[in-house]
C-alpha cells in the first residue's frame, strides 16, 4: 500500500512539471546558463536508493515466496549526448522472505532474504522546460543480466522436515543458501532531475526492473525453476557532472 500512494505522488509530480512547467525555481540567465555548459564535462558519476516491492517468486510447480517490502541501492557512470545520456549501472535489491507457500501443503512465516545484483547499460532521454530550465523530466530504458541470491530462506516446516513415519525424512531440514547464473533483464525509468549547481543534480523518479525466468539448485529442494523477479521502486538520487 505504502509503495503504491509513493508511486502514485512520483507520477502526479512529474506530469505537474512536465505539463504546466510553472514551478519557479532561482533564476537563471542565458549567459549563465551558456557558461555552465560550457564548463560542464560529458560524464558524470552519481548514487541512486529507493524503496521497492517484488511480486512473488514462483516456481514451476506452484510453491511460491512472498516478500516484504525492501530497499535498493546502486552506483553508476554515465556520459551526455546532448539531451540524451547512456549510462553503466551496479545496483542491488534486497527483501526479506514474507510467507512461504505451497498450495494445499502450507502456508507460513518465512524467514531469510533474498537479494537481486544488477548490471545494467541504460540509455535517457532529458526534457527541456522554457519556463523551469533547472528541472529535468526524464525517460529511459536498460538491459543487462541479474543475479538471484537467496540468504537463509526457511520456514518452520521447512526448517524441522517432514519425518517419513517408515524412518528418516520425505524431506531433510532445509535452509537454503543458493545463487542463480547471471540472467538476461531489463528496466524502464521515467523521473524528474532538478539541477541544484552547475555540476550537481538531484532526482526523484520510478522504476520497475523485470529479470527472466532463472533457476536455482537446492541440496534437498532439488531444481527450482523460478518464474523470474519483478520489482517496482520509486528512487532518488544524486548525479555529479564531471
Amino acid at each position: 500500500m505504502m509503495m503504491a500512494r509513493s508511486t502514485r505522488c512520483v507520477s502526479v509530480l512529474i506530469l505537474a512539471v512536465v505539463a504546466g512547467g510553472w514551478i519557479a525555481p532561482a533564476p537563471v540567465s542565458a549567459a549563465d546558463a551558456d557558461a555552465g555548459e560550457g564548463r560542464r564535462g560529458p560524464w558524470y558519476v552519481g548514487l541512486d536508493l529507493g524503496l521497492q516491492s517484488r511480486k512473488d517468486a514462483k516456481d514451476a510447480v506452484g510453491a511460491a515466496t512472498q516478500f516484504e517490502d525492501g530497499w535498493m541501492a546502486s552506483g553508476f557512470v554515465g556520459y551526455h549526448l546532448k539531451q540524451a545520456r547512456i549510462e553503466g549501472e551496479i545496483g542491488y535489491f534486497n527483501n526479506s522472505n514474507k510467507r512461504e507457500i505451497v498450495t494445499g501443503v502450507l502456508n507460513e512465516r518465512a524467514e531469510g532474504n533474498i537479494g537481486l545484483g544488477m548490471m545494467l547499460f541504460n540509455g535517457y532521454y532529458d526534457f527541456q522546460i522554457k519556463k523551469a530550465p533547472r528541472w529535468k523530466p526524464y525517460v529511459g530504458a536498460g538491459f543487462g543480466l541479474f543475479q538471484s541470491q537467496v540468504n537463509g530462506l526457511t520456514s518452520p516446516t521447512l526448517l524441522a522436515g517432514i519425518p517419513n513415519p517408515a524412518g528418516g525424512f520425505f524431506l531433510q531440514p532445509t535452509v537454503v543458501d543458493t545463487r542463480s547464473r547471471w540472467t538476461s533483464c531489463h528496466q524502464f525509468k521515467v523521473g524528474i532531475g532538478y539541477e541544484l549547481a552547475r555540476h550537481t543534480e538531484v532526482f526523484l523518479g520510478y522504476r520497475y526492473f523485470k529479470g527472466s525466468n532463472f533457476t536455482l539448485n537446492s541440496t534437498t529442494l532439488g531444481r527450482l525453476d523460478v518464474n523470474g523477479a519483478k520489482v517496482s521502486t520509486v528512487e532518488m538520487g544524486l548525479r555529479v557532472n564531471l
